[in-house]
């Protein structure tokens, strides 16, 4: 259990790392795969929270989390506060792909 969830924790943090360098750089080469596209990796990552914050309720035992990590804490916000936690994640969501598809916007327009 606790490999899964290290493995959705570090999969969602080379999610983010991909993210920044697609908006940085404007693509991100791997082998084999190129990305260009900043949004193909944000719907990943929701994807990715919303498998790993299932599987933390579905987990709910002591024995999944160190206490006093991150993942603790954020866990524990989670449980208590989940309405807030899905507006901020609902609002994150929305800011991060509004610069992503404002500032594809901006670059497609017609030089003057």
């Amino acid at each position: 259990m606790t490999a899964l969830a290290r493995l959705l924790d570090g999969l969602g943090v080379a999610l983010v790392a991909g993210i920044v360098v697609v908006l940085a750089t404007g693509q991100l080469r791997l082998p084999g795969v190129t990305v260009t596209r900043a949004e193909n990796l944000l719907v990943a990552l929701a994807f990715v929270v919303a498998v790993r914050a299932a599987f933390s309720a579905w987990t709910r035992s002591a024995a999944v989390r160190a206490p006093g990590s991150l993942a603790s804490r954020a866990l524990d916000l989670l449980r208590s506060h989940p309405r807030r936690v899905v507006v901020a994640g609902a609002a994150v969501y929305a800011v991060v792909m509004s610069f992503i598809v404002l500032t594809r916007h901006r670059a497609a327009r017609p030089p003057r």
